[in-house]
């Protein structure tokens, strides 16, 4: 069951990556200027790192 949960997690952040792909690409330039991109990266950034910080700790807590 841990097994399937991590997969599942794991899933998660491969379909966040799919979504900072299309936040960069669709709203990056429709950005006038360098504060709002900045915004559209920040965001983007956090679909990747937020889902798989989340499934680093559970495969942590789950090792021990």
């Amino acid at each position: 069951m841990a097994n399937f949960f991590r997969s599942i997690l794991h899933f998660v952040t491969i379909l966040g990556v799919i979504a900072a792909f299309n936040e960069m690409t669709i709203t990056f330039d429709l950005q006038t200027g360098a504060p709002q991109q900045a915004v559209v990266v920040a965001r983007a950034i956090l679909f990747v790192v937020a889902p798989y910080c989340l499934a680093r700790a559970v495969e942590q807590l789950a090792g021990r």
